[in-house]
């Protein structure tokens, strides 16, 4: 112990002017204010802002200095031998070289910083800003966020000094080091892209806007964030690097040479067999079937064929969800990514559609690259194609009837793209009105789309547009209007099979109305509280409710008259999941509310079961 304490006293020694250019950058913030367009009002602002700026950017230099110089210096000048002639172990020289240069950087970076922290403590400033992430927990937050720190210095410390020792060394290990690094980031990178898109692990800043806004570590109530947290990943690094430093100092010793190939073989050993881990655990997360999973919490049958849209979370592979294309029939399947958000057959059940992220795991923007993918459900197998229809955000598709065609609605305007070309045939802007953001669109045929689209009049009363699109002659017609309505996000439309008739869900109420004009043909549910509708094959009508936790399905005729009230037992949210060839309903029910609970974790546990409308027949299903 006393090697160790005496190489880290010597180290910090030899660095002491650190110390000083730190205390003279803590002066610095208070010179800011002085500044010339600087304002006097911000005067704390600006020195807070000012010492950060000078102290992060000390330490940091300070790292990379350090760190490229604390080991391979004294290895290259033949200087480390000195050290091995005297009575030191090599985890004394090792350790204490590590430990003094981390805590020359840390000092740095709170001598530079700490006058001004201090100054705004004496007097009382507050700078506006927002709250702590740790708000609520200040002990616990201060050494969570200064484990990161001293983590985080580390590791730019051993960065700098694996850098410096591949190109001091000048030995043929530096080759071996950038094959390896590329490879193994390269298989990392791949496979926790393919764990995240899986939703094996969440990124909650894809939807909140911070990849550090939260986690278990920070555990703020209510997170839905379930990747590793970022220090693991650094701790992971840094141990990796600790050991091949290590290994270098004790297998290397004084020859520059032996010492690098020590460092290399060490680390990449580490850093491969975790590649070949996360490999292995992505492998085995989409190698998912219909048959991995555990719950059912969605469904879509295609208006033909035996080709369905299962989802639900999977057995044995975490928190990760599955979404895939399943035949009835022949048990033929195929996996959906799980980032698709919409998935749509074509009229004639032989094609599907959808929208595959194609961004970068690293930014804000969760759908900052979305690309439509298609299917030929009838090849064997069947076999994604990529479109190259592009778009930089979430926007409503709808397949025309034979899977040729692709109708889009993308801020306020229609376009209608051939899907083997990727080419625009037509397009149209819709109504110039204060839109809401999304629409509800299907084909009338092949050459005919027919839009919902909901804007807010001159007096905030909101209404939806009923507009018919001709592709032949693009020509754009409005034939109609819903509402007013003061909810649109609550509002569903579905059209029926041949698009002349519509089922309207707006604030628990739902109608039957005419799909051209929007008349009102016939009042749904007026009782109950409707929570989802759907046509029935026979052109009946069916209205999912859920009142006082308990649920219901009512059944009525084309025309729009109750004939039958199915009773489905407890439940605070359901949804229909599609119709079976011997005409009973598939519906979802979960015990979870959706005012209590995220909108992804409603369905996620729950039971689907089959209902006869007919006989009143309730029947439960495993999957």
């Amino acid at each position: 112990m006393n090697g160790f304490f005496t190489m880290t006293w010597r180290e910090i020694q030899a660095r002491r002017m650190v110390f000083v250019a730190a205390a003279f950058a803590g002066i610095i913030p208070f010179l800011a204010p002085l500044v010339p367009g600087a304002q006097a009002s911000n005067a704390a602002e600006t020195r807070m802002i000012a010492a950060l700026i000078l102290s992060l950017s000390l330490a940091g230099a300070a790292a990379i200095l350090i760190g490229s110089s604390v080991i391979v210096r004294d290895l290259t000048e033949q200087r480390l031998g000195f050290y091995f002639g005297r009575p030191l172990s090599v985890l004394a020289i090792w350790g204490g070289k590590l430990f003094a240069a981390t805590f020359v950087v840390l000092a740095a970076l709170v001598l530079g910083a700490v006058p001004t922290f201090l100054y705004q403590a004496i007097t009382n400033t507050r700078v506006a800003g927002p709250e702590s992430a740790t708000a609520g927990t200040p002990l616990r937050g201060w050494i969570i966020s200064s484990l990161a720190l001293v983590i985080a210095v580390l590791v730019v410390v051993l960065m700098a000094h694996a850098i410096s020792s591949a190109i001091r060394s000048r030995s043929r290990w530096l080759v071996f080091d950038v094959a390896m690094a590329l490879l193994v980031g390269t298989v990392i990178w791949s496979t926790m892209r393919t764990l995240v898109l899986s939703g094996f692990w969440g990124v909650r800043g894809y939807w909140s806007g911070g990849f550090w806004a939260d986690h278990s570590i920070w555990n703020r109530p209510g997170s839905s964030l379930n990747i590793p947290d970022p220090t693991w990943w650094l701790l992971g690094l840094c141990g990796a690097l600790l050991a091949a430093t290590y290994a270098q100092v004790a297998i290397g010793r004084t020859d520059p040479q032996r010492a690098h190939g020590a460092f290399s073989k060490t680390l990449w050993a580490i850093g491969g067999g975790c590649a070949v881990l996360l490999a292995a655990l992505a492998i085995w997360v989409t190698s998912a079937t219909p048959a991995s999973l555990k719950t059912i919490g969605a469904g879509a049958f295609a208006p033909q064929g035996d080709w369905a849209l299962v989802e639900g979370s999977l057995r044995h592979r975490g928190k990760a969800t599955g979404s895939f294309l399943w035949n009835q029939r022949s048990g033929k399947s195929l996996s959906v990514p799980f980032t698709s958000g919409w998935v749509g057959f074509s009229g004639d059940g032989r094609h599907a559609a959808w929208l595959e992220f194609q961004g970068s795991l690293t930014t804000n923007q969760y759908a900052n690259s979305l690309e439509l993918v298609t299917v030929d459900l009838g090849t064997d197998p069947p076999r994604p194609l990529h479109s190259k229809i592009m778009f930089s955000h979430w926007v409503s598709c709808e397949l025309s009837p034979s899977g040729a065609r692709v109708a889009v609605v993308d801020e306020g305007l229609l376009s209608v793209y051939d899907v083997s070309s990727g080419k625009t045939l037509a397009g149209a802007r819709l109504p110039e009105e204060k839109e809401l953001g999304w629409a509800s669109l299907y084909f009338l045929g092949e050459d005919k789309v027919r839009v919902f689209r909901p804007f807010t009049s001159a007096k905030s009363s909101i209404w939806t547009y009923l507009v018919e699109f001709d592709v032949a002659t693009r020509k754009l017609e409005t034939t109609g209007r819903l509402g007013p309505t003061s909810t649109p996000h609550i509002m569903s439309i579905l059209p029926s099979r041949s698009g002349d008739r519509l089922l309207v869900v707006d604030g628990g109420l739902g109608s039957l109305r005419d799909a051209g004009t929007g008349a009102l043909l016939a009042p749904l549910g007026e009782k109950r509280k409707v929570m989802g509708m759907m046509f029935l094959d026979n052109g009946g009508v069916g209205a999912l409710s859920a009142t006082a936790g308990q649920a219901s399905l009512d059944v009525y005729s084309p025309a729009g008259a109750l004939l039958n009230t199915v009773s489905l037992g407890a439940a605070a949210m359901v949804r229909f999941s599609g119709e079976l060839e011997d005409g009973r309903l598939l519906v979802f029910l979960s015990s979870r509310s959706a005012e209590k609970d995220a909108t992804m974790e409603i369905w996620k546990d729950g039971a689907l079961v089959a209902v006869d409308p007919t006989t009143s027949r309730v029947t439960p299903l495993s999957r």
